[in-house]
């Protein structure tokens, strides 16, 4: 009895891990394809934001500062964006240390217009990556999230150079 408890809890985690990884890929294709980016929101409509787990709410919030994006009506972008920042906000409250909740955070920090005045927690949020990824490095638990944070921080917004050859190195 023992062990089909552990072999259901282990396919638990491989169906959870293999979500994330699914839900990751929609959101990249998401972020380019308006319907997609609607097929994505869609997927989180009826999430229940009081008792969803933190890292779905942040896929939610992620999800509205993609209709953000593809939205033509600027109270439409403005309203999707800060219904994102807020759901964002409130998973990282629930999980302040959670590396995909930062590494949202921190791509959308790096990348709204300045006049939004949503950048706050930058350099901080870069240095959890980082140590995130140094302390994963040897047996990463999420490799797919680990290699994605790692590509960001080294092509799409290098640090230093010291930084980013140490990243490499990892």
């Amino acid at each position: 009895m023992i062990k089909i408890l552990f072999l259901f809890l282990g396919l638990h985690v491989v169906q959870t891990s293999n979500d994330l990884v699914e839900m990751r890929k929609q959101l990249d294709l998401a972020a380019n394809d308006s319907k997609v980016a609607d097929q994505f929101s869609d997927r989180f409509r009826k999430l229940d934001e009081k008792t969803a787990a933190p890292v779905t709410l942040g896929f939610k919030a992620i999800s509205e500062m993609i209709q953000a994006k593809h939205a033509f009506n600027p109270i439409n972008k403005v309203s999707h964006f800060k219904k994102g920042k807020r759901l964002l906000e409130l998973a990282i409250s629930k999980a302040p240390k959670n590396p995909e909740l930062i590494f949202f955070r921190y791509t959308t920090q790096v990348n709204v217009p300045a006049m939004l005045n949503y950048s706050d927690n930058v350099k901080n949020d870069r240095q959890l990556l980082v140590n995130f990824l140094k302390a994963d490095a040897s047996a990463p638990k999420d490799p797919d999230l680990h290699r994605r944070i790692k590509k960001y921080l080294i092509t799409d917004k290098p640090g230093s150079k010291a930084e980013t050859e140490m990243l490499k190195n990892l």
